[in-house]
């Protein structure tokens, strides 16, 4: 964590306001992974207005990915899905392979709680095969462990192939 809060000082005293956007993220994958949805929350907000801001489309579509996954687990279901859908149809559009990667999964992963197992599991599929290809360690690790978790709970879908 030192080192992207450090490297986000950098960013912003050089006032290189990509690196900033991408520091942000950074660190709100991080809070994720750790469990601190408010403060993941908060990197992911700020890193989307910055990108949006500086009219950086790719920063502000995998920042939206996350902030909508957020809001259907705070039970904005129908519409934070539709735009978890419209998010990820926009990562495809600019050939964002991360936001492809990423937003298949997370969308897959609310599609699966919502019963929708069938398209769920496919898109982590997807999502699995994009992050391979592009070398996305943590979001492999991400789906490995969302398959070991399914294969304890009949609620949660069948574990991923290969995973």
């Amino acid at each position: 964590r030192e080192l992207f809060e450090e490297s986000l000082e950098i960013n912003r005293e050089i006032g290189y306001k990509r690196g900033v956007v991408v520091n942000l993220h950074n660190l709100g994958e991080l809070c994720w992974r750790e469990g601190d949805v408010p403060k993941a929350q908060y990197y992911f907000a700020e890193s989307e207005a910055l990108a949006d801001e500086i009219g950086w489309r790719p920063g502000v579509v995998i920042n939206s990915l996350f902030l909508n996954y957020f809001r259907v687990r705070d039970g904005h279901i129908e519409d934070g899905t539709s735009e978890l859908r419209s998010a990820l149809a926009e990562a495809q559009q600019l050939e964002h392979r991360e936001g492809m990667a990423v937003g298949r999964f997370l969308l897959g992963s609310v599609l699966i709680e919502q019963g929708a197992e069938e398209e769920g599991d496919d898109l982590i599929a997807q999502a699995k095969q994009i992050a391979d290809e592009i070398g996305m360690r943590d979001l492999l690790e991400d789906i490995a462990r969302r398959a070991t978790q399914a294969a304890g709970s009949t609620s949660a879908g069948k574990p991923l192939p290969n995973a």
